[in-house]
């Protein structure tokens, strides 16, 4: 009976044993991924927080001097006029636009007769227009997609990225905004009583020619005032009157400029002052910035 005793110690010790090495072994390995865990935690941060350093730094960047990597000799006449476009420059005058590479090789040309040429690029679309005209040809990065014939004097376009044009007629008294496809057919007309609304200074398409900002300059009673306006072509804008969606109107201030940067953030700048809008159908004022110089 006493050896049994013992051999039961024994065994009793043994498994104590075995239980405290197997708790001290899941302890440590918990610690150990614990420590795994954290480290990686920790290195996943710093890179996050590098990231953003270094974003920062390249967001708010600035240059001191600058190296010329490439030159050559203009062979244009000086009336030639230059505009970027995607990793190209276009070259265009009153009598054809062209697009070069970096290496000054010709992508593609277009001779045309313009009196005045105005030009305007959306992402991989762009138009020129000869003001005061009647022609707009529409490019991509390959070459001419379209052209479009109006039947009134042209006074500004703007080009969406798919190729569509919106176009902004004088006609007498009655200015007139028309939104073309690529091929010339018209897609949307439009038009605004000077009486009403006021004459259009500037017009925006948005990069998916959904929308339209248009900038007017309003005299009454000898005093001035603009309104910023956002025509909706989409579903949405069938539901209000003309398509206007959204307007806003500012005393004392001229807005002589406005432009989409994509499908649904636009910007207008006045004489002292920004006004920021964003939305997918009907853009909300986001900031009011007040510019003293």
């Amino acid at each position: 009976m006493k050896d049994w005793n013992s051999s039961m110690n024994i065994q009793l010790v043994k498994k104590n044993n075995v239980d405290q090495d197997m708790l001290s072994y899941e302890k440590n390995l918990r610690q150990h991924k614990l420590k795994t865990a954290g480290m990686v935690v920790a290195v996943i941060a710093i890179i996050g927080l590098c990231l953003y350093g270094i974003k920062i730094s390249l967001d708010h960047r600035s240059y001191t001097t600058c190296e010329v990597v490439r030159s050559f000799d203009r062979s244009d006449t000086i009336t030639t006029k230059y505009t970027e476009f995607l990793s190209y420059v276009i070259k265009y005058s009153k009598d054809g636009i062209s697009c070069v590479d970096s290496e000054n090789n010709l992508v593609w040309s277009q001779t045309y007769n313009m009196q005045d040429p105005v030009i305007n690029v959306c992402q991989d679309s762009l138009a020129i227009a000869d003001r005061n005209g009647t022609d707009v040809i529409i490019f991509n990065q390959t070459g001419m997609q379209g052209q479009v014939q109006t039947l009134l004097p042209i006074r500004q376009i703007s080009v969406s990225q798919q190729g569509v044009l919106a176009v902004l007629l004088e006609d007498g008294d009655t200015s007139r905004v028309n939104l073309y496809a690529k091929d010339g057919s018209q897609i949307v007309e439009s038009k605004f009583e000077l009486s009403e609304t006021g004459y259009p200074l500037r017009i925006a398409l948005s990069a998916d020619a959904t929308k339209l900002a248009v900038s007017f300059l309003q005299v009454q009673n000898g005093s001035i005032s603009s309104c910023v306006a956002f025509y909706n072509f989409d579903s949405v804008g069938e539901n209000y009157e003309d398509h206007l969606v959204a307007s806003k109107i500012l005393q004392g201030t001229v807005m002589p400029d406005v432009q989409y940067t994509d499908s649904t953030h636009c910007f207008f700048a006045g004489a002292g002052e920004l006004l920021f809008f964003e939305g997918t159908q009907i853009p909300e004022e986001t900031a009011d910035v007040t510019i003293e110089q």
